[in-house]
């Protein structure tokens, strides 16, 4: 099996792929070496990854989820799930489950700002960013073999050639949500068949969501900024003057490698808290569905505050501490 750039798991050790070399158990491997596994680490373009970059500190990633928390937020547990998010996509690769969020925002809500100066300094290269008439073959296409994020800007479907074209992004999205040695097969012009493994976590954003199907709902979390006409202006100014100066001091190339460089470390310690925090999310939603979604989300905002595995005491503590109602009504839709 052909595995492309980013972080794997690989018979119980952390592999991370950057495209001319492997780095695994605190040794880095050229590609063109024979490094011992099952799998075939393709020849790619460098990535940068996170370079000499050391581990943030469980007070400096903190920093990561208190600034999701400043944006003006419909349903407050909305930041806790774009910050785990952020802190699970570049290792999408590692996950047994790939949870999506679609982030929706009125015009001058803040939604440019989260994607420009807070997601993308924080994933660096370790993403595909892609907007407006970009296509699933085209994902499909850039991707190959890659466990990269992707981050949609302009997700709108206006016309009924963009909604079409967004369900088979949808459905891309949708196989790339869980692990399976399954593969997408899809035929050229040539007769040759070529077959693509998709493992990535999709960030949509747009105006409103365009999310028709129950199996999709389950699959992405809607993420609403408030409506600027809300919020006083005297009072939105001064928020944004805090929020601005935030994201300008912390929110720095450097201090998105760091981050990386914390999580791939912490790749062990995050899945066994999400098998916990599904465990237990699941019990509490009722459905193993959201509890896959929530509970794998809420394993990267956990990895903000601590570097230790979530018990299951404070993973009971974690979900009641924000309301879910909001998000249980979003995918109550059976398929039938």
């Amino acid at each position: 099996i052909i595995r492309g750039r980013g972080c794997w798991w690989d018979n119980g050790r952390t592999v991370l792929h950057l495209g001319d070399h492997i780095i695994a158990d605190n040794k880095i491997y050229p590609v063109t070496e024979n490094f011992e596994s099952r799998y075939v680490y393709q020849r790619l373009t460098k990535l940068h990854g996170y370079g000499s970059c050391q581990p943030l500190p469980d007070e400096e990633a903190f920093r990561v989820l208190s600034i999701a928390e400043d944006f003006n937020w419909e349903v407050p547990a909305s930041s806790q799930l774009l910050a785990g998010w952020i802190v699970l996509a570049p290792i999408c690769g590692a996950l047994r489950w790939r949870p999506h969020i679609w982030l929706t925002a009125a015009a001058g809500s803040g939604k440019s700002a989260i994607l420009d100066r807070f997601v993308t300094p924080l994933l660096n290269d370790m993403c595909l960013l892609v907007a407006g008439n970009t296509t699933e073959a085209g994902i499909r296409q850039s991707l190959k073999s890659d466990a990269l994020p992707v981050v949609f800007d302009e997700a709108e479907s206006n016309e009924v050639a963009d909604k079409q074209r967004m369900q088979n992004i949808l459905a891309l999205a949708r196989v790339a949500s869980s692990e399976s040695q399954a593969t997408a097969v899809k035929g050229s012009a040539t007769g040759e068949a070529t077959r693509y493994h998709v493992r990535s976590m999709f960030m949509m954003s747009s105006i409103a969501t365009h999310l028709k199907q129950g199996a999709d709902r389950s699959r992405f979390a809607q993420l609403t900024l408030k409506s600027p006409n809300e919020i006083d202006k005297e009072e939105r100014q001064k928020h944004w003057d805090k929020l601005d100066a935030d994201l300008e001091k912390y929110i720095t190339t450097d201090f998105g490698r760091g981050l990386i460089h914390r999580t791939i470390k912490l790749i062990p310690v995050i899945r066994e808290s999400a098998k916990t925090l599904i465990r237990v999310a699941a019990d509490k939603f009722n459905s193993q569905r959201l509890g896959d979604q929530y509970g794998t989300l809420l394993a990267g905002a956990w990895a903000l505050q601590s570097s230790e595995v979530i018990t299951e005491a404070q993973a009971n503590m974690l979900i009641d501490s924000n309301d879910w109602e909001p998000y249980r009504e979003t995918t109550e839709i059976a398929d039938e």
